[in-house]
């Protein structure tokens, strides 16, 4: 197994850039932690895309429902 971290300090601009370069030069297989729902909604339809698993350190939000390959570890807040 191999670790790879890049920090996007919850900016979802960052983020897109990271994970990016995560999946396309580190050529991922699960990604773990987008954090918070700015950041994970501007991921998942990228990731989504890709088949890319997401295990996202963000509240859960109903938008989230529509794809397959993201769950999010804090349940929501309603």
């Amino acid at each position: 197994v191999k670790l790879y971290v890049e920090d996007a300090g919850e900016n979802p601009v960052k983020g897109i850039t990271a994970a990016r370069k995560l999946m396309d030069v580190d050529k991922i297989q699960l990604l773990i932690g987008p954090y918070g729902p700015d950041q994970t909604a501007a991921l998942a339809p990228i990731t989504e895309k890709k088949g890319l698993p997401v295990v996202a350190l963000a509240n859960w939000l109903d938008k989230f429902a529509e794809y397959q390959n993201l769950a999010a570890i804090y349940p929501s807040t309603k």
